[in-house]
């Protein structure tokens, strides 16, 4: 009995010490939902260089409400988008600080003129950024693989000051 006991307070101890992953795909009435943890690195078969994406802030009344992100069309990354196995989601990095960005509050949509994606990123509800710069990325991941695998990354560092 004594055994049980000191098992079940460790185990109660472990759960109250671990971090939730951040929902990033799905709804929560839904069963089927995708967490990311964005203490492990994410890795991604194939990542946009630095020059090929653009990102500007978002802003209204002097504060951040999310990012614009543009990379230009293809047909692999178009691909990527509309099979129904895969996710997306965004990752917003400032200063010590990841925020998930889920992919309810990320629209994208096709800019024919330029032949680019232009992705806006809203911040989650109630956060705010408190540093000079902030990393926005955006992935495409396989469901099954969300945690730490992605397909796809486009990346880029924004100075907010």
């Amino acid at each position: 009995m004594k055994k049980v006991m000191i098992c079940l307070v460790c185990l109660l101890t472990l759960c109250a010490c671990g971090r939730e992953p951040a929902v990033i795909a799905g709804d929560a009435g839904e069963t089927e939902v995708a967490y990311a943890d964005l203490d492990r690195p994410i890795t991604a078969e194939t990542t946009l260089d630095d020059e090929a994406v653009s990102c500007v802030p978002l802003q209204k009344d002097g504060s951040v409400y999310g990012f614009e992100m543009r990379f230009r069309q293809s047909d692999a990354v178009d691909a990527l988008l509309r099979d129904p196995e895969n996710v997306y989601f965004g990752v917003l990095q400032c200063g010590k600080d990841k925020l998930p960005v889920p992919m309810e509050d990320i629209r994208i949509l096709p800019d024919i003129t330029t032949d680019a994606f232009v992705l806006t990123l809203l911040m989650p509800q109630g956060k705010k950024l408190h540093a000079q710069d902030c990393t926005v990325s955006f992935y495409i991941a396989a469901h099954a693989d969300v945690a730490d695998k992605a397909l796809f990354c486009a990346e880029k560092t924004v100075d907010l000051s």
